[in-house]
């Protein structure tokens, strides 16, 4: 027999002894179990113990509280456990996932919350309630924070419960970890919304009283939310003898801007540089148009727009500062379709309902569009 089929010879045996250790009878729990150790074999193990056919949930209960166990294979079982209970409930690892719920293990317990918060199961809402208010790992209370919808009937429906929430959230904005604090900031922007939803309804209804209860309501969980302040400047300012209250509001937001008057009409003819323009008020910081006004996305290019009013007229003058040569002007005669030009567009909401306005159109070469809403007078 030369070197080579030598060298054959042991490589067969060597593959049969490997065949005939995996084919042994034997327990496979603990095999699987023993692979979840190890990077290299952890998914194939948690895999493994998880297509058994045999009941494996008092066995690996066992092994997750053993202290002895190291942290992967723990996390692994809990993986496995999650995987079960997420295919069909079992009690049994339910309360095993309230044992863990506190566990020291930083991965454990991220399984166990990834699972519960999953599951969007009211059987285990006493959990999630409880790693809201208790956990302080951040990349859990991430976990927590972006399931919370799925939890959201359970919350609504109990007064006391939706408190606590709110408080919680309120805390977490100020969290260390900048994607908590992102999550519970939006969590409340939700919250935020509905109480401004309420408002509106019960202003509509003339219920002040009501409508300012909501107001103040939404204004302790962020009280410098836009739609709430936008909201809110909206009221006081169609309110009888409230104005001047609604104005500050708006204008402190951006939501609104005082035109200063003039004694001297500036010159119209495209040039922005006599003292008229120079001393009217400006407007800078423009946005694309999403549909969406509290979630704006900045202007291509540098905008300006300045405001200036006398007895008889208002004055705007805007200026785009960016390539001419790519502008679109199609439109050449009055009242064509100006509005699909590079255009300005100015609505004048004399009511402030976004609904009775009148609207002009103008492109680069003066032509006009304007029309009115239905419901719009003179």
């Amino acid at each position: 027999m030369n070197f080579t089929e030598k060298m054959l010879t042991v490589v067969v045996i060597v593959m049969g002894v490997v065949l005939l250790f995996l084919y042994l009878p034997g327990d496979e729990k603990e095999r699987y179990f023993n692979m979840l150790a190890e990077k290299e074999t952890h998914h194939d193990g948690v895999i493994g113990l998880y297509l058994l056919k045999e009941d494996i949930v008092p066995f690996l209960e066992g092994k997750v509280t053993d202290a002895s166990c190291d942290e992967q294979s723990r996390k692994g079982a809990v993986t496995v456990l999650g995987k079960k209970y997420l295919s069909y409930r079992d009690e049994r690892i339910e309360s095993l996932f309230r044992k863990l719920k506190d566990d020291h293990s930083t991965a454990v317990r991220t399984e166990v919350y990834r699972v519960v918060a999953e599951s969007r199961n009211h059987e285990v809402f006493d959990i999630f309630l409880y790693g809201l208010e208790k956990e302080r790992e951040g990349s859990i209370q991430k976990i927590i924070l972006d399931n919370i919808e799925g939890f959201s009937k359970w919350i609504r429906d109990d007064e006391e419960i939706r408190r606590k929430v709110r408080q919680r959230l309120l805390e977490l904005r100020d969290a260390d970890d900048e994607k908590v604090r992102k999550s519970a900031e939006s969590l409340l922007g939700y919250e935020v919304k509905e109480l401004v939803g309420k408002a509106e309804k019960e202003a509509d209804n003339f219920n002040f009283s009501a409508a300012e209860a909501y107001y103040k309501e939404a204004a302790e969980l962020s009280p410098d939310n836009l739609m709430l302040n936008y909201s809110l400047g909206k009221y006081y300012y169609r309110k009888k003898h409230e104005e001047q209250r609604g104005a500050e509001i708006l204008k402190k937001y951006g939501f609104f801007h005082a035109v200063p008057r003039t004694e001297t009409a500036p010159r119209i003819d495209g040039v922005l540089n006599d003292d008229t323009w120079k001393k009217a008020d400006s407007l800078h910081g423009f946005y694309k148009n999403t549909g969406d006004v509290f979630a704006l996305s900045e202007a291509d290019i540098r905008i300006e727009v300045y405001l200036a009013y006398d007895s008889e007229n208002l004055y705007v003058g805007a200026a785009g500062y960016g390539d001419y040569r790519r502008m679109v002007i199609k439109a050449k005669t009055r009242d064509g379709k100006v509005w699909e030009d590079d255009c300005c567009e100015l609505y004048f909401d004399v009511n402030f309902d976004e609904d009775t306005f009148f609207q002009i159109v103008c492109n680069a070469e003066g032509i006009i569009w304007d029309g009115k809403a239905p419901s719009a007078q003179h």
